[in-house]
């Protein structure tokens, strides 16, 4: 953690020096990718006001230079933001205007990305006749274009959703969709939620024997997880976030 810490500092550090020689050329390509890189490292270490004003300024850049898909993504990045700080009015502004933009570009990777958002957002709510449609949006996106981790997380999502509606042979069905993938492609923590997913619903069905509580291989399932003493339904709060997309201002 001390680790990854110093050079997120580091990382801040090359950044800052990068915006300034950016502004005092009037690069304002320049300045954006240095503004993004600063926002995305606040975002990381959970320094969301700092993050959302770097990322409000990539934003003011991109609209005003033209870029839509700058515009697009920082929407996203935006939305994450705004609900990781509890604002659920205006990351969902934000994620239904990305939706817009991208079906408008014909971006599907990001309309996933927003729908994917949007989900999650409803899921939390617990609207979830909303979160189940944006979800099955999102399944149909990842298969048509083989986004298997976007496939994948649709389906916790989904599994999630029924099992909070006791409707545990389909979330069984949907969490084990998700392990086989999450096996299949080696994604560890979506291997974690899925396995968690399904200790919750045998728990509920009174079923224990036969519940692997082991990954395969990479990591070990914790002893304090619900699959073991926790609740036997998930709160509404770990349902696999939806995650900014990797840059605001590049695919």
């Amino acid at each position: 953690m001390h680790y990854l810490r110093s050079q997120h500092e580091r990382a801040a550090d090359f950044y800052g020096q990068a915006l300034d020689i950016a502004r005092a050329a009037g690069d304002r390509t320049g300045e954006l990718d240095a503004l993004d890189g600063l926002g995305r490292i606040h975002l990381a270490q959970g320094r969301y006001e700092r993050a959302s004003d770097c990322l409000g300024q990539v934003f003011d850049i991109a609209r005003d230079t033209g870029n839509r898909m700058g515009v697009l993504n920082v929407l996203i990045c935006l939305g994450f933001v705004h609900r990781s700080q509890g604002r659920r009015e205006q990351a969902s502004d934000c994620l239904e205007q990305a939706l817009d933009l991208a079906r408008d570009i014909g971006n599907r990777t990001d309309e996933l990305n927003a729908l994917d958002g949007l989900g999650n957002l409803y899921w939390s709510q617990g609207r979830y006749e909303q979160a189940t449609d944006h979800y099955g949006q999102v399944l149909d996106i990842a298969r048509d274009t083989g986004n298997r981790i976007g496939e994948l997380h649709a389906l916790s999502g989904l599994g999630a959703i029924y099992g909070l509606q006791d409707r545990y042979e389909q979330a069984g069905d949907y969490y084990q969709q998700a392990l086989n993938i999450a096996r299949d492609v080696g994604y560890c923590i979506g291997e974690l939620y899925a396995l968690t997913g399904l200790g919750r619903v045998n728990r509920s069905q009174g079923r224990s024997s036969g519940l692997a509580t082991t990954t395969s291989g990479r990591c070990v399932l914790p002893a304090t997880s619900a699959t073991a003493t926790g609740s036997s339904k998930p709160t509404r709060t770990s349902a696999g976030p939806a995650t900014p997309p990797a840059s605001t201002t590049r695919l």
